[in-house]
């Protein structure tokens, strides 16, 4: 059973809550300014946030402004892949951690986060969320962290690789 979670990203005046989240969805709250400095970062969240098609915005009251820079996106991206790959580690070897099904969605969103990026680089938004979605299914296929190490690591680098050429440091 793969479990789904729908993400919302809620840009409010006054903050209440830093984040909602049962098993179903998950919300996060940020003010007008965070969010806007969350874009001037280059955080993908907010990126995704930003090249959303018009039929998936339940309600938009401003539009923000984003400059893309491409050593930002780098710095931003490697950073958020890095961390997705380590967690996915954690959550499949650290008895403590353990947790499969977070593990391999860590795994996953190591994977789409650069992908992202690459369109990005390429194509100053995001062109295709689905574009990674069939690697979510072969993931799921694997349940130890050595396996999926020894599937998934080299393609890693590869699109890594790739990405660091479309957003070189400057």
């Amino acid at each position: 059973m793969v479990h789904v979670c729908y993400d919302f990203i809620i840009i409010v005046k006054k903050k209440e809550n830093d984040q909602f989240s049962d098993n179903l969805i998950n919300v996060n709250f940020f003010t007008e300014d965070e969010h806007q400095q969350r874009l001037n970062a280059h955080e993908i969240s907010a990126l995704e946030c930003q090249f959303l098609a018009e039929d998936k915005i339940l309600f938009e009251k401003r539009k923000f402004s984003f400059i893309l820079n491409l050593n930002k996106l780098r710095h931003s991206i490697s950073e958020k892949a890095s961390n997705s790959w380590v967690k996915a580690k954690k959550k499949l070897t650290v008895p403590d951690s353990y947790d499969l099904n977070l593990g391999r969605k860590s795994l996953f969103h190591s994977f789409r986060i650069i992908d992202y990026g690459i369109q990005i680089a390429e194509h100053g938004k995001i062109v295709n969320y689905d574009k990674s979605n069939t690697l979510y299914a072969e993931i799921m296929n694997y349940y130890n962290w050595d396996e999926m190490f020894e599937k998934f690591k080299s393609r890693f680098n590869k699109i890594n690789t790739e990405f660091k050429i479309l957003a070189p440091k400057n």
